[in-house]
């Protein structure tokens, strides 16, 4: 009666959450801001060069909004906010292009043509296509000229892989024409009209779309400088059946590479331009291809353009509840099962950040057949606490644990006070703690942790000034009637730690029971892909801490472990010299112990692998003087066996036992095992394996056995749906020859069946059910047949309670000119009237004093400045905007400088059709050196921009430094320009090159 009520109440009370709950998990989204940040900053790029100056002033602050800390889009703002205002000297006087940009009405360029558009989200086959050489590649070499390496070829150059790799400075490469990177259309061609649809860069998808690029014999057929055209929110992964050696990258600072692995490479696009990449396989190949980064468009319906978030709430509280139900059979058939046992396990969670921390609490309940339900776990707790002048600190009630050492208080479940805080400048950290010890960790069984009179006090505190030092002081005591006979009332250690070099790091502790003194060490070393480990323990018989005896209690050694990826294998090694007086043997207690294992992993080919492992134990100077010596090896290989892989491994052991003091356990054992698995489906899959032993007993009376195993199963996973999903399994194994005890198998043939039902209506809810069912028969006349069975039943899931509890501080501060354009304000600098101050979602106007105020609830803010209300001539003078965290009853100072300081911008690029005028479809010179007044000097980005900025008014000197021009090209005007600054303007300044005939 009592198994059926417990059933239905489980049953009931599952259904019930499940029907609850069902509905109330929203689906979380994910913005790509990287890729919002590289869309929007190369849209401001394109806006820009075509003349639509609001618009570029619109994608320029979305960018910025996302990566406050780019200065290069403050210079970019300011220039097009002079561009608007015409405050342009030293260039054609500007059109007014000035557009209403209201959300409903906002539009941005038409995409270009683009050969591909990535769209899948998982590897999928990328399609390229060769590219047409239009003349001849020549190669130039200077010894004074800087290199230009964003184009042709590089024959002779081997250079290993390097993810900052550039190329070599005294080569000059002529490259073919290339298509322009950016619309042709002029700035004097007057923007679209309000009725076209918006485009919007893709990038509101969960994931980056990936492309896969195999490296085949059929695109072997397409090289050299084969096109790869890749979309900016694009990630390309490029992979070869050979290990890929080195790999080129002519302009590296355009894209992110990494090598994944030996076969593979991971490329990231981070802006719109070209270049060549160069991969050298083991093969012998070279391959060539010309890398080309576009941005990606696509259409969306109006008033849906990305908006920045510029206030930030906390998350909602959430809940969790998770049950199990879990009862296990046994008989001796099917038909005669009788329950061994019954647990059913209730825990409810609740957890979400406060003012003062983030907050979590947990409560399980736990019954059994024989036991009432009984509260066995609770606790409470916060984290990243905030309180008065108490920052960071992490507080807990009730059950929690916190390990300080091995020597002193190892981790043990108390059930008490746990509290941890920083203090000064974080360098210093203590953790206090005391309470009941409690017998298990995790869910103690009910009426045996709460009846423990055992109690424990420790106080950690750590000194950690830096990276390179760090030292700490634990104490820890322990106290009451059912405190562990083999544990002491006190125990006290300092641990240190050095890091002598970039690579070596010594590690220590000393402890003191009252009684004895033991010490450990470890010295670290790592470099490149190695890592070698030393320690060193020297732990007394009689030594103990406050939970009881330490691991390694007795022992007396030293032990290594030294780890090294070579080119062409794996190696891991450890070994242990140690004496231990806990266990010795009597007859030889100062004999040294060792214990040794080493591994070495060979990947032959992508499918292939070999794997070798030693063991070697010998311990003459402990009670079981025992000698074992095994070496082990397997060989893996995937086959394609009708368009499926078909993985197959073949194992061989050899083992060596011998003992001086019970010869009956000697032996000598030999194996083989080969498997193998394929899958039948995508969903069902077999798997079969074979063992065989031949076992020599070396004892008392030595015989010869040759037990063997044959194992085999079957797998079904199916996904019924997106929220349904189901599993079944079938094995069966039969071991023969097995009453010898030396065989060390169990002497049973058994078939085993499992089934389980998982329900998923959402991430936040898992509903399952599975059951086994494992028929056993008798090998020997030492077993008996019997049936067991166990069956779970449960739920996992949460929910959001939609509650928050947001901090609330003072936002204030001046917007002020910044007269000597330092970036803080200083005496005398006044305010500025009447500009809007955006502060999160809301806003306050200057006073005539420049003085802003207002009250904000959020967990993070946005404040930043209303461009169309900063007068004009002015510019900003650092970040457009910045974010900041909110304290509850904080306050927030934050003057923002503006300055009417000048400033000079130009582009150098080659002047196609001469009329002095960059044009969007002329190629723009990077690296460029322009020197002003002489003293002052910057080089032309990869766009051919270059900035001088506060600079004063009056005449200036602008050269242009012929040694950093390409040397095929010659500036059309003079090297050396006289101009004049007008203060509140950007002086346009720019150099034009022609080609040398």
């Amino acid at each position: 009666m009592r198994r059926q009520q417990l059933t239905t109440i489980s049953a009931v009370a599952l259904l019930f959450f499940s029907v609850s709950f069902l509905t109330l998990f929203p689906e979380a989204a994910f913005a790509q801001y990287s890729s919002i940040y590289r869309n929007y900053r190369e849209l401001g790029f394109e806006a820009l060069e075509q003349g639509h100056y609001q618009k570029a002033l619109l994608f320029f602050q979305t960018a910025q909004s996302v990566e406050p800390a780019d200065e290069e889009l403050v210079q970019y703002i300011n220039l097009v906010k002079r561009l608007i205002e015409n405050r342009i000297e030293g260039a054609p006087a500007v059109k007014d292009q000035t557009v209403q940009l209201a959300n409903d009405e906002t539009e941005a360029p038409k995409p270009r043509a683009l050969t591909k558009a990535a769209t899948a989200r998982t590897s999928q086959p990328l399609k390229v296509q060769p590219q047409t050489v239009s003349h001849k590649i020549e190669v130039l070499v200077s010894e004074d000229q800087n290199a230009d390496m964003t184009k042709g070829t590089t024959d002779d150059l081997d250079v290993p892989f390097d993810k900052g790799a550039t190329a070599p400075q005294n080569r000059i490469v002529q490259a073919p024409e290339r298509a322009p990177l950016i619309s042709s259309r002029t700035r004097s061609q007057p923007l679209p009209s309000a009725d076209v649809k918006l485009l919007d860069p893709a990038m509101a998808d969960d994931d980056y779309p990936v492309e896969l690029l195999e490296l085949s014999d059929s695109l072997w057929a397409e090289q050299p400088n084969t096109l790869i055209e890749l979309p900016l929110d694009t990630k390309l992964l490029i992979r070869s059946d050979n290990r890929i050696n080195r790999v080129l990258v002519t302009t590296p600072e355009m894209i992110d590479m990494v090598q994944t692995n030996r076969s593979e490479i991971a490329i990231s696009p981070l802006m719109r331009s070209q270049t060549f990449l160069h991969i050298w396989e083991d093969s012998g190949r070279r391959w060539t291809f010309t890398l080309k980064t576009t941005l990606p468009l696509k259409v969306i319906e109006e008033g849906k353009r990305y908006e920045p978030k510029r206030q930030g709430s906390v998350e909602n509280f959430k809940m969790t509840y998770d049950t199990n139900w879990y009862s296990t059979y046994s008989g001796p058939s099917k038909d005669k099962l009788d329950r061994d046992s019954l647990n059913f396990v209730n825990t409810f969670g609740l957890y979400g950040p406060t003012p003062y921390g983030n907050l979590d609490g947990i409560v399980t309940l736990y019954k059994t057949d024989l036991t009432p339900t009984e509260t066995t776990y609770y606790t409470v707790g916060v984290s990243q606490g905030k309180v008065g002048v108490l920052d960071d600190f992490h507080l807990r009630l009730f059950d929690s644990a916190r390990p300080f050492s091995n020597l002193t208080f190892p981790g043990r479940q108390i059930r008490g006070i746990l509290f941890e805080d920083k203090v000064y400048y974080d360098e210093l950290t203590y953790t206090y703690l005391r309470g009941q010890s409690r017998s298990t960790y995790g869910t103690p069984s009910p009426n045996v942790s709460n009846q423990n009179e055992s109690y424990v006090e420790g106080l950690r505190v750590k000194y950690k000034p830096s990276d390179d030092f760090g030292l700490a002081l634990n104490y820890a005591r322990a106290w009451g009637t059912d405190t562990s006979p083999f544990a002491k009332d006190r125990a006290v250690s300092i641990e240190t730690e050095n890091k002598l070099t970039e690579n070596f790091a010594v590690y220590s502790e000393f402890a003191y029971d009252e009684d004895e003194m033991a010490q450990r060490a470890r010295l670290n070393y790592t470099e490149d892909s190695s890592n070698l480990e030393a320690r060193l323990r020297n732990i007394p018989s009689a030594y103990a801490n406050v939970s009881g005896a330490p691991s390694g209690q007795g022992e007396v050694g030293s032990d290594f472990t030294y780890r090294r990826n070579f080119e062409k294998f794996d190696l891991s090694s450890y070994i242990d010299f140690y004496r231990d007086h806990q266990n010795e043997n009597p007859e030889n207690p100062d004999a040294v112990n060792i214990d040794f294992n080493s591994n070495i992993y060979v990947p032959l080919t992508d499918r292939s692998s070999w794997r070798t492992d030693l063991y070697y134990f010998h311990s003459p100077g402990l009670l079981s003087d025992d000698t074992d010596t095994r070496v082990s090896s397997t060989y893996s290989k995937i086959f394609s066996l009708w368009s499926r892989n078909l993985s197959t491994y073949i194992t061989e052991t050899t083992q060596f036992r011998r003992s001086d003091s019970n010869l009956d356990s000697e032996y000598d054992r030999n194996s083989m095992t080969v498997g193998a698995q394929y899958s039948l489906t995508n969903d069902l899959s077999v798997s079969a394996s074979y063992e065989q032993y031949w076992i020599k007993d070396r004892g008392t009376t030595p015989n010869t056995i040759y037990p063997e195993v044959f194992y085999t199963a079957l797998n079904y996973r199916k996904m019924l749906s997106d929220q349904w999903r189901w599993n079944a399994g079938l094995s069966y194994r039969n071991e023969e020859r097995s009453e010898n005890e030396k065989s060390f198998l169990a002497g049973e043939d058994s078939l085993t069946s499992n089934l389980g039902l998982t329900f998923s209506p959402n991430p936040d809810v898992n509903i399952y059910v599975d059951g086994r069912l494992r028929d056993v028969w008798a090998e020997n006349s030492r077993n008996t047949a019997y049936t067991e069975a166990d069956v779970n039943f449960g739920m996992r899931s949460a929910w959001d309670l939609g509650l928050a509890w947001n901090p609330s501080a003072l936002v204030e501060g001046h917007v002020f000119k910044d007269i000597n354009s330092n970036g803080r304000r200083d005496e005398g600098e006044p305010g500025i009237p009447g500009v809007s101050v955006l502060i999160g979602e809301t806003s306050s106007v200057t006073d005539p004093e420049g003085w802003y105020y207002a009250e904000i609830k959020a967990r993070s803010v946005v404040i930043g400045l209303d461009v169309e209300t900063v007068p004009d001539g002015y510019v900003f003078q650092n970040q457009l905007q910045q974010e900041f965290e909110i304290t509850h009853k904080d306050v927030i100072r934050y003057d923002i400088a503006l300055a009417t300081r000048s400033g000079i911008y130009g582009i150098v690029f080659v002047d196609s059709n001469g009329n002095k005028s960059p044009d969007a479809d002329e190629e723009k010179i990077g690296n460029v050196k322009v020197i002003l007044d002489g003293e002052l000097s910057t080089v032309s980005d990869m766009r051919g921009s270059y900035f001088f900025n506060n600079i004063e008014q009056g005449q200036h000197t602008i050269t242009i430094d012929i040694n950093s021009v390409p040397m095929q090209y010659l500036p059309s005007i003079a090297l050396e320009h006289t101009i004049t600054i007008v203060e509140g303007t950007t002086y346009m300044f720019h150099v034009p090159v022609y080609l040398k005939q």
